[in-house]
């Protein structure tokens, strides 16, 4: 039978197209009538065509969505706000402040970003400036703030993985490294909030996208879906004979934790215009500068050794490279381009 394609306005302006079989479909009409009705056949055509006319001049109807989930518990938390808790590290019980924000059309099923800020600690402005994007997207933000005042710069973006990180002595046991109480984190606010989503996205900027990456080596939860390690100022570069914090030497198993960090789903991102050598608090030593002089440098310093290291290792490569154009050392920027990433 020979195929015609019908094209409908939607209220939208957007055109929408209808295969034959679809268009019958939509208004249920159904097989021509019995045999015995045929006496009558001119006021069952009548009657047919006012159906046909009737059911068109019906206001469209929306296909459900499988994918749609359930309402969430806003009873406490809902829109933009703030909750104090806290997580044991080194001993130390630390709070942690947490900045969310809930879209009016999330549901239970609605992606969650986890947001890792820079060294400054601004986990609210960082927040602030992706609300506009996560509501149009419908994501959920939360922005756990890891402060000055509770977090070194080694607990922090060097995830607490040592006694003192930036000489790689005095190992941590597991369970004190940051990397592995995001988890935590983001289970307290599922549950507070009624998210049925069993992963959470994790971006990261500046020295948040050093935590990102760092957290693909060594972070233990499979709950992370998709990471995005945007903007650091320098790496912890994926091989075995550079020693921790600009390589993985002296670190625990680091093969099998390269192999397992190359297997995870993670963009690297940088700004095209973030190519300042003098950029404030990007670090200048002889084993950082060997990465590049500046963080576009860098972040093609650093893909480029997942490429040969992946090659070395016989093992997946699932990073990807992503530098945003006309952008800058911007949060904001760097944020949104993530979010388009997250479907």
């Amino acid at each position: 039978m020979k195929s015609y394609q019908f094209f409908k306005k939607s209220n939208t302006n957007q055109i929408k197209r209808y295969s034959l079989s679809n268009l019958v479909h939509s208004m249920k009409i159904v097989h021509p009538f019995p045999e015995r009705t045929m006496k009558v056949f001119g006021v069952k055509i009548y009657l047919s065509f006012l159906v046909i006319v009737l059911s068109g001049c019906l206001p469209d109807v929306e296909p459900s969505n499988p994918n749609k989930g359930q309402p969430l518990d806003l009873s406490t938390y809902s829109g933009t706000g703030n909750y104090l808790t806290s997580i044991t590290l080194s001993s130390l019980n630390k709070s942690v402040h947490c900045f969310y924000n809930i879209p009016e059309n999330a549901d239970s099923k609605s992606p969650v970003l986890i947001l890792i800020h820079g060294n400054a600690r601004d986990a609210e402005p960082l927040r602030n400036s992706l609300i506009a994007k996560s509501n149009a997207k419908g994501i959920i933000l939360l922005a756990p703030e890891f402060s000055n005042g509770e977090f070194s710069f080694n607990e922090f973006a060097l995830g607490n993985l040592f006694e003192d990180g930036e000489n790689a002595s005095g190992l941590n046991p597991s369970d004190e490294w940051l990397f592995n109480h995001l988890e935590s984190l983001w289970m307290d606010f599922k549950g507070k909030i009624g998210s049925e989503n069993d992963q959470f996205d994790l971006f990261g900027m500046s020295a948040g996208g050093q935590f990102v990456h760092r957290f693909a080596y060594f972070g233990e939860t499979t709950k992370c879906r998709n990471l995005f390690a945007s903007s650091s100022g320098w790496y912890t570069c994926p091989n075995t004979t550079t020693s921790y914090p600009y390589g993985l030497e002296g670190t625990p198993n680091p093969t099998m934790n390269l192999s397992k960090a190359l297997g995870r789903q993670m963009i690297v991102m940088v700004g095209s215009l973030d190519t300042d050598p003098n950029s404030s608090g990007l670090r200048h030593t002889a084993e950082s500068d060997i990465q590049g002089l500046n963080r576009v440098e860098r972040a093609q310093f650093f893909i480029g050794s997942s490429i040969q290291a992946s090659s070395t290792l016989q093992c997946v490569n699932n990073w990807s490279f992503l530098i945003v154009p006309n952008a800058g050392h911007s949060g904001e920027l760097m944020g949104n381009a993530a979010m388009d990433e997250i479907h």
